[in-house]
């Protein structure tokens, strides 16, 4: 454990709120109001802060204070130390009910298709005290809720620009499994039926995809772009994994989806694969926690768990 200097042992969650607070008000008056504390309380608490912290956190003028880098850096920690709390809070109401803890938890929406379906039947049989949150979307939304302690770990991608974060460090990861995407179409489109459509057919046909901001659809693009071809721009755009295959299923539309997903359908006659490679350069599913919970149990019991399914996915 890092040496800590003497003066932090004087500081309170209270000083920590006072930073978030006068961040979002601007002024040390609206802080200390929000706060139920007096003026002169606030500003001493400030001047307590920054002599402990031996850093400047926020330049005052006559319109109200402007936060330091120093205290944007502060106040992520004390956000997240505050979820903490509340996620302490709910442990303790769940042990009173008989219950072990809760456990939030982030994934992506192609992993909700057959990867946490079965990590959460096998958690529930070797864990059955423990009490799940689940929480869907992109790693872009998931992992700055993960970084300020909103969700506890996250099943997701892990895209280059978290490494490209001066808060990187305070993530860690461990490599799950591949699953690349292909493009699929319902068993009565025309495209059902060809056995090696080109993509320039493709790219005038009718999509329903995700976001232009998620992997999924990025590696679509990529797909069209590396051959020269303008990529499709979809009459639908929908996050949902599981509601663009079941369009697919009743629509004349193509979508973009799992290969893991996929091949389950059309083994079951509902979605046809289309023969078309698609660009694989995407990060493989991770299981991603924040290093200040490595040490905890229930963590390390989870990650087992999602190593052991993948390996039975891959298998």
């Amino acid at each position: 454990m890092p040496k800590r200097s003497r003066r932090l042992d004087y500081l309170r969650f209270r000083h920590l709120q006072l930073v978030d607070t006068l961040i979002r008000l601007g002024t040390v008056h609206k802080a200390a109001r929000a706060l139920n504390l007096s003026q002169p309380a606030a500003s001493a608490m400030l001047r307590d802060l920054e002599q402990a912290l031996g850093a400047k956190l926020f330049e005052r003028s006559r319109q109200g204070v402007t936060p330091t880098p120093a205290a944007n850096a502060l106040t992520g920690r004390a956000r997240a130390i505050g979820h903490e709390l509340d996620h302490a809070a709910a442990d303790v109401t769940a042990a009173m009910h008989g219950a072990e803890a809760i456990l939030t938890m982030g994934a992506m929406p192609r992993v909700m298709l057959g990867f946490m379906p079965q990590l959460m039947q096998r958690a529930r049989r070797e864990i059955p005290r423990l009490r799940f949150r689940l929480e869907e979307g992109v790693p872009a939304h998931l992992l700055p809720r993960l970084e300020d302690g909103r969700i506890d770990c996250l099943v997701s991608r892990l895209p280059q620009t978290a490494f490209a974060s001066e808060r990187a460090n305070a993530l860690m990861h461990t490599r799950l499994y591949d699953d690349h995407s292909c493009m699929v179409c319902g068993p009565d489109h025309p495209f059902a039926r060809s056995r090696k459509p080109e993509l320039e057919q493709l790219a005038k046909a009718n999509w329903i995809l995700p976001p232009a901001e998620t992997e999924t659809r990025r590696v679509l693009v990529n797909t069209f772009l590396q051959a020269g071809i303008s990529p499709p721009q979809p009459v639908i755009e929908s996050l949902s994994v599981v509601a663009n295959m079941a369009v697919v299923e009743r629509a004349p539309l193509l979508t973009v989806a799992p290969v893991s997903a996929a091949r389950a359908r059309q083994k079951m006659g509902v979605l046809k694969i289309l023969p078309v490679r698609v660009d694989t350069s995407v990060a493989p599913v991770s299981f991603i926690w924040r290093r200040a919970h490595d040490q905890s149990e229930t963590i390390a019991q989870v990650r087992t768990l999602a190593e052991r399914c993948a390996k039975e996915l891959q298998s």
